[in-house]
């Protein structure tokens, strides 16, 4: 099996093969540094901490368009120091890569990687179904391939492969092998339509493999030169050895996206969904609801909210999950290049399992630089 540096490794070949035909890149040094007040630096019901956090972050992005394709890279390397609790001081590494390439007029080839190592999910969506703090790497490739047979008709076919390391003993590595193929219908101008196929199998250090076949049929309507509506639904056969029986379960996706005015955008997301999950030989059954409002009040201020809730269980433990999430964002152009950010995250999660309970408060304010 190949590791995630030969995997991460011949994206950046083929990419830097395929981009040497054409002129420099464009490299751009990127760095911020953050105040953080953390109530609950553990994310945990119990032993709580309250305690400020200083991130100090320098990264590079890199992009490179060429007469076929686009290649884009992104490193970046984040130091959190505790002011009080010292022993949870750690590093966050990231590196994403994106390269894509005509490979006639009507095929596309797109390769995607990205390596990351942290201790805090990156979103509210990731927080949801998360045990407490606990370190992990990820690894997380993928190569699709989109075919236009005639100008209404097209295929696609997709791999994905992506592993996940944790640091905790209660806890398992996994990794997972998926495959994709997709019929694409350009019904009408404004609406496009597809259906397709998906196999997946995740495998565990330790537990029961899991593997997943799923048919799904997906839409996307502009209903408005403003409002665009997407809608997924389908069902997922799952394999599990610790049941021993293969389980169908429904589920769907709705988006509806709104562009209220030239400087406000809104979109809310409903789900209902049974997902693998990474660090634990189970499924998760829930549903989750989220929604986001952007505003630009300025060309030099801008806000934005994001909300969360999702409800789940655990098909093997029986646990089951409420989690609530809101998070306010702005950012201050100081000067060309130099903005002042702000931001608060609320998070709680109340569950049938007590030591899983808790409630955050996060505030920050930071400056970013790009030069």
């Amino acid at each position: 099996m190949c590791t995630e540096a030969q995997i991460i490794g011949t994206v950046v070949a083929v990419a830097v093969l395929a981009a040497g035909q054409s002129a420099a890149m464009d490299v751009q040094f990127k760095t911020s540094a953050r105040q953080t007040y953390d109530d609950n630096v553990t994310a945990s019901g119990q032993n709580t901490g309250q305690d400020f956090i200083t991130s100090l972050a320098a990264g590079l992005v890199a992009k490179q368009e060429y007469k076929t394709g686009v290649l884009s890279a992104e490193a970046a390397l984040i130091h959190y120091l505790y002011a009080d609790y010292n022993h949870l001081n750690y590093t966050e590494e990231k590196f994403n890569i994106l390269f894509t390439e005509e490979l006639t007029a009507r095929t596309e080839l797109q390769l995607r990687g990205a390596l990351t190592h942290s201790e805090e999910p990156g979103s509210l969506e990731e927080s949801f179904g998360r045990p407490a703090r606990y370190a992990y790497y990820e690894t997380d490739f993928s190569a699709r391939l989109d075919h236009a047979f005639t100008q209404r008709f097209g295929g696609q076919a997709q791999y994905r492969y992506a592993r996940y390391d944790v640091s905790r003993r209660d806890l398992t590595d996994s990794y997972l092998n998926r495959g994709r193929l997709a019929a694409l219908f350009a019904v009408t101008p404004r609406w496009q339509s597809s259906v397709g196929f998906e196999i997946g199998h995740r495998v565990y250090s330790r537990g029961s493999d899991i593997t997943q076949k799923t048919v799904a049929l997906g839409s996307r309507y502009q209903y408005s030169p403003t409002l665009k509506l997407d809608a997924t639904t389908g069902t997922h056969w799952f394999e599990t050895n610790y049941k021993n029986r293969t389980d169908a379960a429904f589920f769907y996706r709705l988006t509806a996206t709104e562009e209220l005015t030239e400087r406000t955008t809104a979109a809310v997301s409903w789900q209902k969904e049974s997902t693998i999950e990474k660090d634990t030989s189970s499924l998760f059954d829930a549903w989750r609801l989220s929604g986001n409002l952007n505003h630009e009040f300025s060309s030099w201020l801008a806000a934005g909210v994001n909300v969360f809730y999702g409800d789940g269980e655990f098909d093997v433990s029986g646990i089951t999950e409420s989690f609530y999430g809101l998070r306010l964002d702005s950012e201050y152009e100081l000067m060309t290049d130099i903005k002042a950010l702000a931001a608060y995250i609320y998070t709680r999660r109340n569950a049938s399992a007590a030591t899983r309970n808790y409630e955050r408060n996060r505030i920050s304010v930071g400056i970013t630089a790009v030069f």
